[in-house]
């Protein structure tokens, strides 16, 4: 088994030398397999660890007799050990939502914010095993769902990772048993009334007989799958680079693509915009992408039009960008809301008393052609990144951003007769950064509040 986990960590990049990772543990043969199995059985990653256990209290003192066992555990294996005990069935009730819904966001939401505990870069670690994922891509193939569905589990989902996705249950039993490691049962997990338990108990048994090397066929598909599906998005996002115009996207474009690549293309597109892209207000889009006119509304009052080739969306009755004013200093409210510090002084003073992390909102004066004047955003504004140095548009940049529509028209942007040389939320540009050379420098500082 540690030969499958470790090809895992390696083929996926799960861990880096010395990473710091939080474990979810809930006490059960899987995820007290991965813990002992990250403590004891990988030095050469040098892993610091610490424990996470919820207590969906669902289950009364069996409940309480995971949790105390987890309590137990970490203590035998000095480790640190987060609990939160939480009235999932409650909480599902008040939200809306079912009982594993909710287990799941409370139990994520946990675990993210324990290891934010221990700074940037800490991974999160379950114990979804090859077992798991066979389950769960059956169980959504019974509900209907799309190639994204059918490659399962994730190995790494951000902060996420999964060491144990390519090692069955019954190995992860074997294990426990050869390395004498306790752990206790879930007594829901027999509980035929759910369908996951169904699937487990009667499917994949019954797929078993068929063919006993089931799961490792099925590992190698959902691979391909998975390969499939990232040169999809790949091709997606390459031409959606291409059909991006100032205000929209091209419909020449996105027709002439294949259907799945085009509708991937508009996933993101809803995605840069911030909308919603079920499957009905895809199928909408795309129709009158086709048809090369029409509008539907999307959600939060904004609609998608499809004019001129161009797909754009806009926001109804969304408010004006405001009047532009010459730049003064002192401390300025803009139309944003937030007050900034505006000082013009020499550039030899003011490096040796002020930290470099502002560096991105320090101006240098004579780069400036002619005078500054703050504005909204307009059609074919541009600037090169400071940090990043790359040239984007900032139409490009609210959308990265995740900016709402309703709220670009009142970011200030200070142009000078070539343009933009600042963006409030992004700095300054290239073009007028302080360099050894600079005398004078325009200070751009967020106004400490009294």
């Amino acid at each position: 088994m540690i030969d499958k986990v470790v090809e895992t960590i390696e083929k996926y990049e799960l861990f880096q030398k010395g990473d710091w990772v939080v474990a979810g543990v809930s006490g059960g043969a899987d995820s007290v397999a991965l813990l002992h199995c990250l403590a004891q059985k990988l030095p050469q990653y040098e892993l610091h660890l610490a424990v996470c256990h919820l207590n969906h209290r669902l289950r009364g003192e069996e409940s309480d007799r995971d949790e105390a066992f987890v309590r137990e555990l970490c203590g035998g294996m000095g480790l640190p050990c987060h609990v939160l005990s939480e009235d999932v069935a409650a909480a599902a009730k008040e939200r809306g939502i079912g009982l594993e819904e909710c287990g799941r966001e409370l139990r994520y939401r946990f675990f993210q914010e324990t290891a934010s505990r221990y700074g940037n870069g800490t991974k999160i670690a379950t114990a979804h095993t090859l077992s798991d994922q066979a389950e769960t891509v059956l169980f959504r193939l019974a509900r209907g769902t799309g190639l994204r569905g059918l490659c399962g589990i994730p190995p790494v989902r951000g902060a996420i990772v999964r060491p144990l996705l390519e090692v069955t249950r019954a190995e992860i039993e074997a294990y426990c048993a050869e390395n004498g490691l306790a752990f206790v049962t879930d007594s829901s997990n027999r509980d035929r009334s759910y369908a996951r338990n169904r699937i487990r108990l009667e499917t994949v048994p019954s797929l078993l007989t068929v063919n006993p090397s089931f799961l490792a066929s099925f590992e190698d598909t959902v691979e391909s799958l998975r390969e499939d599906d990232r040169f999809l998005w790949k091709t997606a996002a390459e031409c959606l680079g291409a059909a991006d115009r100032e205000g929209g996207y091209s419909t020449e474009i996105l027709r002439r693509q294949p259907e799945a690549v085009r509708r991937r293309m508009l996933m993101l597109v809803c995605r840069e915009n911030g909308l919603p892209a079920g499957r009905e207000k895809l199928k909408e889009l795309d129709q009158i992408i086709r048809l090369d006119s029409g509008k539907i509304n999307m959600s939060g009052g904004i609609a998608g039009t499809v004019a001129g080739g161009c797909l754009f969306f806009s926001k109804k009755e969304e408010p004006p960008g405001f009047l532009p004013f010459p730049l003064g200093t002192g401390i300025l409210t803009f139309p944003s809301g937030i007050a900034y510090n505006i000082n013009v002084v020499p550039f030899e003073e003011f490096g040796k008393k002020v930290n470099r992390n502002f560096a991105t909102d320090i101006l240098d004066c004579d780069k400036i052609l002619g005078n500054i004047i703050v504005r909204p955003r307009q059609s074919g504004d541009q600037m090169t990144l400071l940090r990043r140095g790359v040239t984007k548009s900032l139409k490009k940049l609210y959308n990265e951003a995740k900016i709402p529509l309703a709220e670009r028209g009142r970011l200030a942007v200070f142009a000078d007769g070539d343009g933009v040389v600042w963006a409030e939320g992004f700095g300054v540009s290239r073009r007028a950064a302080p360099t050894e050379q600079t005398k004078r420098c325009i200070v751009v500082q967020k106004a400490e509040r009294s």
